[in-house]
């Protein structure tokens, strides 16, 4: 009974911030990737709303000296674009998780760590995060400028080629890694569920 009391009592003391962070998932889930990387690049461009606050405070000389975060060869606006858009998706899954446990696993999570209880529901989060980005062609191109080339960009250039070879083996490269990471996904997780099944 002390268990649970502790247990609701930290849930009591985190409610707060709970609601800032749910707040912030269904800010972030309401709105489309392509209005995202819209607002990212008007953001963070050279040209954009942090360079030109940069300048008026001072900070920088003039907004062309603001780091280059959007177009560049790097991908560093398409990675923070797919941290901030695919976080939420995360957070959902692995608190539906964490909901699914009772309170004795928490003295299970004390001794040997919560990661065994939350691995199928990081691997499916991770899954949905990776089949939501291999796919995406106009957000590549919009914040990468066409200087990062990824598959898809890569197969959109041939396909308005008109190379049926080229498209065909493009296109079973293209499809290849998600079946695979499908396939291991649910190897693994039909694994673990029955590991566990034969634990208890």
């Amino acid at each position: 009974m002390t268990r649970a009391r502790e247990t609701f009592g930290i849930w009591l003391a985190l409610a707060p911030a709970l609601a800032v962070v749910g707040l912030l998932v269904g800010v972030n889930l309401a709105f489309p990737h392509l209005v995202w990387a819209v607002a990212l690049s008007l953001l963070l461009a050279q040209s954009g709303l942090l360079a030109r606050l940069a300048a008026a405070l001072g900070l920088i000389d003039a907004p062309a000296q603001f780091p280059v975060l959007v177009r560049d060869r790097y991908g560093l606006g398409i990675i923070l674009h797919y941290v901030i858009k695919e976080m939420p998706f995360l957070v959902l899954i692995v608190l539906a998780v964490l909901r699914t446990q009772g309170a004795t696993y928490d003295l299970v999570a004390e001794n040997l760590g919560a990661l065994p209880l939350l691995g199928p529901g990081l691997a499916v989060a991770a899954l949905f995060a990776f089949l939501v980005s291999w796919s995406q062609y106009v957000l590549t191109l919009l914040i990468g400028g066409g200087r990062v080339i990824t598959l898809p960009i890569l197969l959109f250039a041939v396909v308005s080629g008109g190379n049926p070879t080229l498209i065909a083996g493009l296109a079973l490269l293209f499809a290849a890694p998600p079946v695979i990471a499908i396939v291991l996904a649910a190897r693994a997780l039909s694994a673990g569920a029955a590991e566990v099944g034969q634990q208890y």
